[in-house]
């Protein structure tokens, strides 16, 4: 899953549970893991361990048949938000998806331009993690 090129996640949201057996998204979702998940941070797919993900982490989820396959770290909630900043290289928009070279994808909202911003652009995409949608993009150090 690592070097697959884009990700577009089946399921995203702030992990509340999570075990070797399962993952709780929202308070609501909640669904099995395979034994052979990949847990990895978006940004520099970092293995990561699986409990990591549990209190405030944003996270994105590849489901086969409603079970977890890949659980990729966004970030990190900030206490009394509902968005997450995550940092990313921009490589492309395609229809109201926003593409990052480290594989990630958001849906965006439909006011977000992204014609200020060309492939290999650092930017900070802010995500409203209630609606999983991207819903600014601001540019980050030099141009």
């Amino acid at each position: 899953m690592l070097d697959q090129g884009p990700r577009s996640p089946d399921a995203a949201g702030v992990v509340t549970d999570i075990s070797f057996h399962q993952v709780q998204i929202d308070g609501s979702e909640t669904f099995a893991i395979d034994p052979e998940i990949e847990s990895f941070t978006s940004r520099e797919h970092a293995v990561t361990a699986l409990l990591r993900w549990k209190d405030r982490w944003y996270v994105h989820i590849g489901l086969e048949d409603n079970v977890a396959v890949w659980i990729a770290g966004i970030g990190i909630v900030v206490e009394g938000s509902n968005q997450v900043t995550y940092p990313g290289t921009f490589l492309r928009a395609d229809g109201n998806r926003v593409i990052f070279e480290d594989g990630t994808v958001f849906r965006m909202a439909e006011d977000v331009n992204t014609d200020p911003f060309r492939e290999g652009r650092l930017v900070a995409a802010v995500v409203d993690v209630e609606r999983d949608l991207l819903v600014e993009l601001r540019p980050q150090g030099a141009g």
